[in-house]
């Protein structure tokens, strides 16, 4: 998304990636380490069920549905 939507070099949204999913992780995994069983799967899909609506509902953001276009491949040197 920040490639697409903001010009920033792909490479620089990989790093931008892993820090919003370590964020997200640490969101949802300290709560749901307490549950057990059940509930922990249950709160596990949840937030899949809450993300997979989000993304999908952010349209002028993400796509939505149809994806996101305009993402620039990557490349090192002339090799793309």
């Amino acid at each position: 998304m920040l490639a697409a939507k903001f010009e920033v070099t792909p490479w620089l949204g990989i790093f931008a990636a892993l820090g919003l999913t370590g964020i997200s992780a640490l969101i949802i995994g300290l709560p749901a380490l307490r549950l057990r069983g059940h509930y922990l799967a249950m709160a596990t899909l949840g937030f899949n069920a809450i993300v997979s609506v989000l993304f999908n509902e952010l349209i002028s953001l993400t796509g939505g549905p149809n994806g996101l276009t305009g993402v620039p491949p990557y490349s090192i040197g002339d090799f793309e």
